[in-house]
């Protein structure tokens, strides 16, 4: 009877082992250059998730890229 149940378990080891799989299906791992492009429309804030009562569309918004703040507050 032991030996049966010995046979019975090893059955499916022996299966699963000798299964061929190539080792560059698990291995390969190909690296992200770049995202895909997502069109994100400024016009409103359908886009956004979650938006609070804290945002607006604004514009006619201009930055001094030169111009150092100090007082910056992130």
């Amino acid at each position: 009877m032991k030996k049966k149940l010995i046979l019975l378990a090893l059955i499916p080891l022996v299966i699963s082992c000798s299964t061929s799989s190539s080792k560059e299906e698990f291995t390969e791992k190909k690296q992200i250059k770049t995202l895909p492009a997502t069109a994100i429309s400024l016009d409103d804030l359908s886009d956004f998730k979650n938006t609070d009562s804290n945002w607006s569309i604004v514009g006619d918004v201009y930055v001094d890229r030169q111009v150092e703040k100090k007082n910056r507050r992130f």
